[in-house]
């Protein structure tokens, strides 16, 4: 056999391996497995019911078909803003303690966001959000293309809500707190407050009213601290404080008892007056979290029975999605079963 013989048998049989990986690489192994509901199950509220599982699947991922859990809207990320019925925030508030009302609310869709911080070693992101608070906000002219309220109790400690129609805000709605408290020349305390709220849309999908809500606590903020005084991250605990352990004169997020607590300072903790900012990450009020299912099982935690608790009575399919997924390929399998439950019996003694 001549050389050039041998290349080309070599050539050949390179293109053959060649070949053959592709169409190994594209091999889907196709899903097998089951589910049925155990004869022995009561379809009570609050009562646990058994699926029996069987079968060679990777991994299973269970939908329980109740609200946000629905394998149906798995993709769903928003909804049409002509189907939103209503949006309203509705914003809680105490004023804690302090003389003077100190705490203002503003509304837009038309303010593109502030700047994350990336961290205390570089304060380059803080120092251009608060030229971007001086470019739009002054005292005199407050904030243009911004509705305002100003927040305040008649008596300090008790709640007051108010409620404020959002839904022109719908395409990129944002809100922001200004908290600007005086000490009146060291006479008086700076003024503190407590502020929770929900996001609450109505809308109709498939013919079907439904809502969503969305704590204040969920919501993203960043805040900026315009007093030159202070790193424009000073917050709670988070990024840094003043050398104290009370974070006092400090935006506090997300904790237990509220979703923005201003901490104020009695009249001679600080020499000036706070001058913050805390504002939300601006967003499609449109905007939906697609329905979350549970991986239930993988390769490595092998199942054959499941157990679920419906809390309320209705009716509900629910979905079990069988996946094989390795090197040669993946493949999917789905289950659906519709579940009725009913409200839990009252026995007699």
């Amino acid at each position: 056999m001549n050389i050039k013989t041998i290349k080309a048998v070599l050539a050949f049989a390179a293109t053959s391996i060649m070949l053959l990986s592709c169409e190994q690489q594209n091999i889907v192994t196709p899903v097998n497995f089951s589910v049925r509901l155990d004869t022995a199950n009561v379809y009570h509220a609050g009562l646990p019911l058994h699926f029996s599982i069987t079968g060679d699947a990777d991994y299973i991922v269970f939908y329980s078909g109740e609200k946000g859990h629905e394998y149906r809207y798995r993709d769903r990320t928003n909804i049409p803003l002509d189907s939103i019925q209503s949006i309203n925030l509705d914003v809680e508030y105490m004023w804690r303690y302090g003389k003077f009302p100190s705490l203002d609310l503003y509304l837009t869709d038309g303010f593109e966001g502030l700047l994350d911080y990336p961290g205390m070693e570089d304060l380059s992101n803080g120092l251009a959000n608060r030229e971007t608070i001086n470019r739009i906000y002054s005292s005199e002219t407050s904030m243009e293309g911004w509705d305002k309220s100003t927040l305040w109790n008649n008596f300090p400690g008790e709640w007051r809500t108010e409620s404020y129609d959002i839904s022109k805000y719908s395409s990129n709605f944002c809100m922001a707190f200004h908290w600007h408290p005086n000490n009146n020349n060291y006479l008086d305390a700076q003024t503190s407050y407590w502020v929770n709220g929900a996001i609450k849309m109505k809308y109709r999908f498939n013919n079907q009213l439904d809502s969503v809500i969305t704590d204040l606590k969920e919501v993203s903020f960043n805040t900026v601290v315009m007093n030159e005084q202070d790193s424009p991250y000073l917050l709670g605990e988070k990024y840094r404080n003043r050398g104290d352990t009370t974070n006092i004169g400090t935006i506090h997020l997300a904790e237990k008892m509220y979703a923005i607590f201003f901490e104020g300072c009695h009249q001679t903790f600080l020499e000036y007056n706070i001058d913050q900012w805390c504002i939300s990450k601006p967003k499609p009020l449109n905007a939906i979290r697609s329905d979350q299912g549970r991986q239930i099982k993988s390769v490595m935690n092998p199942i054959f029975d499941f157990e679920y608790t419906f809390s309320e009575p209705g009716t509900y399919k629910v979905t079990f999605v069988g996946i094989n997924d390795n090197y040669q390929g993946s493949s999917t399998k789905i289950q659906e079963l519709t579940v009725i439950i009913t409200d839990t019996p009252v026995y007699d003694d």
